[in-house]
């Protein structure tokens, strides 16, 4: 674990720089968080993992595999953005192992974005926010319950179509469910989850939840984006899609798993030492130094 920790807190244009060196082409954005891989233009993965270590063998994370057709759309996605929605596209290094990413100018047309989306979906900055409008669309169509997965849920005042949707979906006796990560260091975080909280959802976490995912028991999503009101939903760079029969059963059981074994409950007023004994237990396991 202390190998981990120490190799995530690396430089990560220095990170960059070893693959660099090795001969990819690397561009940037400041507002990416979509994750996922494209093979020979006809097989893909899209996935909830950053390129960590932690990400890919201690986080819980959810990802699938991506048909033809959904590679097609991401594949073109993928070339517009990089080409003209890549803010950082010169990768330098200087002495001193210094590295550096020079800025360019170029400008993305929202017309040379995918338009018809085949289960595919996706975020980029405030012009397109389908993932956003299918996980309302999934709430809006339950029938007797929700599961939802994510990382964090911050920022809900600046999604009140999400809010009034659970609520709704509660008021017609739909049963709400979320995992999450447990950070009773984030006051945000927690804010948020009480709001939701005090709508009916019950939430439980884990303190290494990464996934992402929302299903009614009859159709699901699975997306990079995060329950946040700042980034992801509305705004930045993120990739989702919809699942066939049997992906979308493989989620659920999932998501389901993830909740019925959750180590922790969400309480709106837990009592002190609970907090204090959760949070030394966080930092035991994360190798953070508390005094």
């Amino acid at each position: 674990r202390k190998r981990l920790l120490r190799a995530e807190k690396r430089n990560p244009l220095d990170i960059l720089g070893t693959l660099y060196d090795c001969g990819a082409h690397i561009r940037a954005a400041a507002s990416i968080h979509a994750k996922f891989f494209i093979f020979d233009g006809n097989f893909g993965i899209l996935t909830s993992a950053n390129i960590t270590s932690p990400s890919l063998t201690l986080n819980p994370e959810s990802g699938i595999t991506l048909n033809a057709e959904k590679v097609k759309d991401i594949e073109r996605l993928f070339d517009v953005i990089y080409r003209f929605g890549t803010t950082f596209n010169h990768f330098k290094s200087a002495g001193n192992n210094k590295r550096f990413i020079i800025q360019n100018l170029e400008i993305l047309d929202d017309d040379w974005l995918p338009v018809k989306d085949h289960d595919f979906l996706f975020t980029y900055d405030k012009v397109r926010n389908s993932i956003y409008e299918s996980i309302l669309k999934v709430i809006k169509e339950a029938k007797a319950e929700i599961i939802l997965s994510t990382y964090s849920i911050i920022e809900l005042s600046k999604l009140p179509e999400f809010v009034e949707e659970v609520k709704i979906a509660i008021d017609r006796n739909v049963k709400m469910k979320i995992f999450c990560r447990g950070m009773n260091y984030r006051f945000d975080h927690l804010l948020n989850c009480q709001k939701l909280a005090e709508l009916g959802c019950e939430i439980r976490v884990d303190l290494f939840n990464h996934s992402k995912g929302i299903s009614n028991g009859r159709e699901a999503i699975i997306f990079t984006a995060n329950i946040d009101g700042n980034h992801g939903l509305k705004e930045g760079f993120e990739v989702g899609a919809y699942l066939d029969s049997d992906q979308a059963d493989a989620l659920y059981r999932f998501m389901h798993w993830q909740f019925d074994n959750a180590p922790y409950i969400f309480e709106e007023n837990p009592k002190r030492e609970v907090f204090f004994e959760t949070n030394d237990w966080y930092c035991t396991q994360k190798g953070i130094k508390t005094n």
